[in-house]
């Protein structure tokens, strides 16, 4: 939630020192209907909302998952536990942290799951920063 919080907040500062949007507050109701009440009670995040929100958070962890397990593939080939060890745990860390949205892409099969077309956009989104990643550094 912080990186696309981060990211709507930085964008919406810099519109404002540019003129370009008028700052406005507009408090709004977030008390829910009887199902987001019945996720809530089940302990269960309902990820019912825009994809303007959710495609930033599923694509950064998509892209913590994908470095995580390619992490720990390198250090099991290359057999280097001490110099990666610390950047193994802190992936480790990220991805348990973010295991509610891995939850809701992949294990749910409910209305309050992330849906399919956003899972296979922020899987492509954090693929082509892999990629684009992988040639910057390869030259």
């Amino acid at each position: 939630k912080s990186v696309t919080c981060t990211m709507y907040a930085t964008l919406d500062c810099v519109m404002d020192k540019l003129g370009l949007k008028e700052t406005s507050f507009i408090p709004t109701n977030k008390a829910g209907g009887e199902e987001k009440a019945k996720y809530y009670q089940m302990g269960k995040y309902d990820f019912r909302t825009s994809n303007m929100f959710l495609i930033p958070l599923v694509s950064m962890v998509s892209l913590n998952l994908a470095c995580l397990i390619g992490g720990v593939t390198r250090v099991i080939i290359t057999q280097s536990w001490g110099t990666s060890l610390a950047q193994v745990i802190l992936s480790s860390y990220v991805v348990l942290m973010s295991f509610p949205v891995i939850e809701g892409m992949l294990l749910r099969k409910d209305d309050g799951r992330v849906p399919l077309s956003t899972t296979i956009v922020s899987s492509v989104v954090a693929l082509v920063v892999l990629s684009s990643g992988y040639l910057v550094f390869l030259h």
